[in-house]
């Protein structure tokens, strides 16, 4: 098997020169329960918000009934718990919960809120 004239054992070469691909399933937490308190300070978290690390066996990404899932960078760049209206409203349109945005849509929502809406 050729590709564009190239060995296909060139190609298979080349393509193991690449990093694995992304995978959220094989990612774990880092935090530890102290992180999960200066958090809940820092960005004022109300006492109803429980707040939680995976556990061993789950990934970052996973949740379970009435659990969003959350990024520490999340928090740096905006996102804060309970959400404003204008944030809900975003998400709401585009059926996204707030983990499916990118840490950094969160500066930027955080500055549309602030800046664009009452």
């Amino acid at each position: 098997m050729e590709s564009r004239g190239v060995p296909a054992k060139e190609v298979l070469r080349k393509c193991a020169q690449f990093p694995t691909p992304f995978n959220a399933h094989t990612l774990r937490s880092k935090l530890s329960s102290y992180d999960l308190k200066l958090l809940q300070e820092r960005c004022k978290i109300p006492p109803i918000v429980k707040l939680r690390l995976p556990d061993e066996d789950e990934s970052t990404n996973m949740t379970i009934i009435d659990e969003i899932g959350v990024y520490w960078d999340m928090f740096i760049n905006g996102f804060r718990v309970l959400l404003h209206p204008f944030f809900v409203k975003v998400l709401n349109a585009y059926g996204l919960v707030p983990g499916q945005l990118s840490p950094h849509a969160w500066c930027f929502m955080s500055f549309s809120s602030t800046n664009v809406i009452d």
